[in-house]
């Protein structure tokens, strides 16, 4: 039997209270179900079912077909078992049952930690990943055959796992296991048998033995939920989100649709609600800009993806479920994601921030000069290559044969073959368009031979014996020069999103057999 199973946070004492009382409510709410043989453990059962809608597609085509006397009805049936087991409740759901469970009582990770410690290392068959940055990218890695962490191609120091699947070590637990905030297991278990399973799976939760295993999972710890650090930090997004600020907050979907389902997004608050296509920082502001009353608090917006007859194909979640933020505060590196507030392991910003300062910082060697406030990238480009006898190359793109990629090779190319990039620090997004900038240029410079050549015909306009000889080539130098006003290196004043995606590029650069440098730019 294919089970899904929450674990309600240890503050949820009655079953009532572990749903959402909007699905309680009305004909077509939940309604209580009596078992009709007693069962060993406490519990309480919920069904909902017959509801009817009519499909969303139908008033697109009643304008031209007669439709009212076909009576088109789409049904669905739902049932969610609570169930006491050491004084913590856990609920079982079927059908869309998922959908009355309050999100913010359950305990988040449940699922991926359990897995995570019962999982065998080497029969692992999908992990969902997200890059701990701004900008954000997800992807689902799926194997044909159970594999160990190292088929995944995991970069331990970016990839964030949110969800894995594969097989369990001790056959009695089950045929196969998932796992992100709920968990989805595979196995023999009677209705009689329930509880002593809940409580063999929140043994697992309970221990830290996936440290053993996947010790990269704790680089994020969760702050619990009454810590007073929280409060401060909410304050501290609200105040971005009544400023529509771009600054270290962006959206994340919190969980893969199926595309093919999904119509769209409905953001909503009390009876105020907006279809969105797609779920973004601009969509989100626009529905706050056109709606003044709502408020800005992130726990009261909801925001569920539906298909095309009104059905929900995500789960219905808070806007605080979809943002990323990042928070520096006494010294700390916080992070919101998933809906929580994560505190970043100090050895883990430590060693982030020493692998940086490792990479050669040449400021003092380029000694570019300061850039005036206000001054546009491009300008100051131009005005760095007249006074320093450079190429420019800003905005001069290569358009990759039978594909809409246009690559802007870097910047500036002195005459040393140091391709230099240039970007202010005004936002984590665009020093991720930076470090992006020189992996792709390096990586088409080494495996893509009209790009070479395109690069070598540039310098060669300007110097004419600058050929790009094996042992030039062996010190080429991608140079990430950034202006700031901060205090401090480059190192100490960059967001840590963007440290760690730094680091990322810098191991694709090193890779492909080049060299990395970083260069400050002082504002005048």
């Amino acid at each position: 039997m294919k089970l899904s199973i929450y674990l309600l946070r240890d503050s949820v004492t009655s079953f009532e209270a572990a749903l959402r009382d909007k699905y309680l409510e009305g004909d077509d709410g939940f309604r209580e179900l009596s078992p009709s043989l007693g069962l060993p453990y406490e519990c309480k059962a919920f069904v909902q079912s017959n509801v009817e809608k009519a499909p969303k597609w139908l008033s697109f085509l009643s304008s031209h077909f007669d439709t009212e006397e076909l009576d088109l009805r789409n049904t669905s049936n739902s049932f969610i078992l609570l169930l006491k087991v050491r004084e913590r409740l856990f609920g079982v759901t079927f059908g869309y049952a998922f959908n009355a469970i309050d999100r913010a009582k359950v305990e988040p990770s449940f699922g991926l930690k359990v897995s995570l410690c019962a999982l065998d290392e080497s029969q692992i068959r999908t992990f969902d990943t997200r890059n701990i940055d701004l900008v954000t990218r997800q992807r689902r890695t799926h194997v044909s055959a159970g594999s160990p962490v190292s088929e995944f191609d995991l970069n331990v120091d970016v990839d964030w796992v949110r969800y894995v699947q594969g097989t369990p070590c001790s056959d009695g637990l089950g045929k196969s296991i998932s796992g992100a905030d709920s968990l989805g297991i595979n196995c023999d278990c009677s209705l009689d048998d329930l509880a002593a399973k809940c409580g063999e799976l929140l043994d697992l939760y309970q221990s830290d033995a996936y440290r053993e295993k996947f010790e990269f999972i704790d680089h994020l710890r969760p702050l619990k939920k009454t810590d007073s650090r929280i409060s401060q930090l909410d304050a501290e997004l609200r105040s971005r989100l009544q400023a529509r600020s771009l600054d270290r907050i962006a959206v994340a979907c919190p969980e893969l649709p199926d595309y093919e389902q999904l119509d769209c997004y409905r953001c909503q608050r009390w009876h105020t609600k907006s279809d969105m296509l797609e779920v973004s920082l601009q969509t989100v502001y626009r529905f706050l800009d056109e709606s003044p009353d709502v408020s800005t608090e992130p726990d009261q917006i909801s925001i569920i993806g539906l298909d095309a007859n009104g059905n929900p194909v995500t789960h219905r979640r808070k806007l605080r479920e979809y943002l990323v933020c990042e928070v520096e505060k006494d010294g700390n590196t916080y992070v919101l994601s998933m809906g929580q507030w994560f505190e970043a392991n100090t050895d883990y910003v430590q060693k982030v921030r020493r692998e940086v300062a490792r990479i050669p910082d040449i400021s003092s060697v380029l000694d570019l000069p300061p850039i005036a406030q206000g001054e546009r990238e491009d300008t100051y480009n131009a005005r760095v290559a007249s006074s320093k006898g450079w190429l420019v190359l800003d905005k001069r793109t290569f358009q990759i044969e039978n594909t809409y990629d246009k690559i802007e090779i870097c910047d500036l190319i002195t005459d040393t073959w140091q391709l230099i990039c240039v970007k202010k620090m005004s936002s984590s997004a665009t020093l991720s368009h930076l470090f992006s900038q020189g992996s792709v240029s390096l990586s088409l410079l080494r495996g893509h031979e009209e790009y070479r050549q395109h690069i070598i015909d540039a310098v060669a306009e300007k110097w004419y014996d600058m050929d790009l000889t094996p042992e030039r080539e062996r010190q080429l130098t991608v140079v990430y020069a950034v202006p700031t006003p901060k205090e401090g290196g480059l190192a100490d004043c960059m967001f840590f999103f963007s440290l760690i995606n730094l680091l990322n590029h810098a191991r694709i650069i090193r890779t492909l057999g080049y060299n990395l440098a970083l260069c400050k730019i002082l504002y005048q």
